[in-house]
């Protein structure tokens, strides 16, 4: 090397071996190396000391740097293997800094990267499952409670309470449940109890009666009859929902019965007699449609039995007495 002066030049001789000795490369990942190489492809320094320059004039990359005096990214196959590698021409050397590495080796990070990517991607799917299918149980389970508790008030259980523990919109509704049972409750024994004071009241009138009063539904099966009826019919005990003809043994008072619920007609009473050693009773049969509150819907029948013996004798006595009073007119010496 030589440096001009004025009047003179100093000239620098320097070992070309010792000089290149002196540069430091470094080695890349576990099996790559850096290496400058001369115009023929000799190394003039390397990272790895065990690389031959014979090797090295082999590689594609090599032939790649000497020939297109340029620099460059590549991946190229050496004995079977892949590697990725660069290479920077330098023309004040006409030689080229290369830097070679197995893929296997460059991608290793990258590839480690991706597996810890996935295990993360894994674990935060297995973690939102669990979180989902936890979060789904604490918001089914009060739903499903307030669901059976739900059937149970359908079914007229009014006793049931729901438990809802989870302090958020959950709890508000199954308070807000519980608040409606309790007044469903409290309309619930108000409504029974004033059925059962207005059933009173018609068993106090029923009963008291001096008429025979029967209800049927629209099969015939007896809902209610009071006393009156049960003696004039002479109907025995355990009578409650059974067919009122299979109730009735008297032959001619079963036939009356019969016709009546055959006919269905209002307004069109059936007479029977009822006879004994001491007396002879005749009773009025008359039926009535039972209609629903709002009067559409038809649910049974009505019978009232009437005592018109009073009334036949009073007929009876009528008759003789005019049919009497028009024979002695016709024949009034004869009454003399």
């Amino acid at each position: 090397m030589l440096y001009p002066f004025k009047d003179f030049s100093i000239k620098f001789v320097i070992d070309k071996k010792v000089f290149f000795d002196l540069i430091e490369l470094s080695n890349i990942g576990s099996d790559g190396v850096s290496i400058l190489i001369d115009e023929n492809a000799n190394i003039l320094a390397s990272s790895n000391s065990d690389i031959e320059t014979e090797n090295v004039s082999k590689w594609e990359i090599t032939k790649q740097a000497l020939k297109n005096l340029s620099s460059a990214i590549m991946t190229f196959k050496d004995s079977g293997k892949s590697f990725i590698g660069a290479y920077s021409y330098v023309p004040s050397l006409k030689g080229a800094v290369i830097i070679r590495q197995s893929k296997s080796d460059a991608y290793q990070y990258a590839m480690s990267m991706k597996k810890e990517a996935l295990y993360i991607l894994f674990s935060f799917i297995l973690i939102v499952i669990i979180s989902g299918y936890i979060i789904s149980k604490n918001m089914s389970v009060p739903i499903l409670k307030i669901a059976q508790a739900a059937k149970k008030v359908s079914l007229g259980n009014f006793d049931h309470k729901v438990e809802v523990n989870t302090n958020d919109e959950l709890k508000m509704l199954a308070d807000t449940f519980n608040e409606m049972i309790w007044q469903l409750k409290l309309y619930s024994d108000m409504q029974i109890e004033k059925i059962l004071r207005e059933r009173e009241n018609t068993q106090a009138v029923l009963f008291s009666t001096e008429d025979g009063i029967i209800m049927v539904d629209m099969e015939f099966s007896l809902k209610l009859i009071n006393r009156k009826a049960i003696s004039i019919l002479n109907i025995s005990e355990n009578y409650e929902n059974a067919n009122l003809l299979s109730l009735i043994k008297d032959e001619n008072i079963y036939k009356v019965f019969k016709e009546l619920l055959a006919e269905k007609k209002e307004n069109s009473p059936k007479e029977f007699v009822l006879e004994s050693d001491k007396s002879k009773m005749v009773f009025k049969a008359v039926l009535k449609n039972m209609m629903s509150h709002d009067r559409q819907n038809q649910i049974g029948y009505l019978i009232a039995i009437y005592d018109i013996t009073l009334d036949k004798e009073l007929n009876r006595m009528k008759e003789e007495f005019l049919h009497s009073i028009t024979h002695d007119m016709r024949n009034p010496m004869g009454a003399i």
